[in-house]
């Protein structure tokens, strides 16, 4: 049975999360339940009751993440969040929005669900947005990645946490292009919905600085 469940956004630390909770005695997968090619209600369901392990870590799980708690109100959240602008960064790299690759695809295609067809910083920042109202009326305890406040999770977890050393991304060596700071945040900053951006900086703690 699952106990807990860590989400976010994709590019938001979800991979590092399992890591860290499995290294300070929280068995924990990366989107082991909640995966790519189960991807209803139903079966996410099936995992929580079925699974050999008590956590789970995945941007996947969001879009009913409201219902899994409505159903299982003893499973504790987990939100790890992450600058927007970062997460932006990241997407523009590996060319998320803009390349189909046969392993993106699957991933792709179920965001594509929940966002309307932009040009590639809007799909970025659609993506952003949805996510993070997917999660915003949830009981949860949110974690900023860059800025971990251990003792926070502790207490919520009832489980003394220790720091962890950074593990290394798989994506990292997929980056098909560099993007610099500057020209992250003057793409952004063109786009109408800026503000909706802007606002959730302000609400999270982030800078409005990569």
């Amino acid at each position: 049975m699952i106990d807990y469940i860590v989400t976010g956004t994709a590019r938001s630390g979800t991979g590092f999360m399992s890591h860290l909770l499995s290294n300070n005695g929280i068995e924990c997968y990366h989107e082991g339940i909640f995966g790519v090619k189960n991807h209803t209600l139903e079966e996410y369901l099936t995992g929580i009751e079925e699974s050999p392990t008590v956590a789970d870590s995945s941007w996947l799980v969001a879009p009913f993440i409201n219902d899994i708690q409505t159903i299982y109100p003893h499973i504790k959240i987990i939100h790890v969040v992450r600058n927007p602008l970062k997460v932006i960064r990241s997407f523009l790299e590996l060319g998320f929005f803009r390349v189909t690759y046969k392993e993106y695809k699957p991933y792709q295609d179920i965001i594509n669900e929940y966002i309307n067809n932009y040009s590639e910083v809007e799909a970025c920042i659609d993506y952003i947005l949805e996510w993070y109202s997917f999660l915003e009326n949830v009981n949860k305890v949110v974690v900023n990645i860059d800025n971990i406040d251990y003792n926070k999770l502790s207490e919520f977890t009832g489980t003394h946490f220790e720091e962890l050393e950074e593990i290394v991304n798989q994506k990292t060596s997929a980056k098909i292009q560099f993007f610099s700071d500057f020209q992250v945040i003057k793409l952004v900053k063109r786009s109408p919905r800026y503000g909706d951006i802007n606002r959730l900086i302000e609400k999270y703690g982030f800078n409005n600085e990569i």
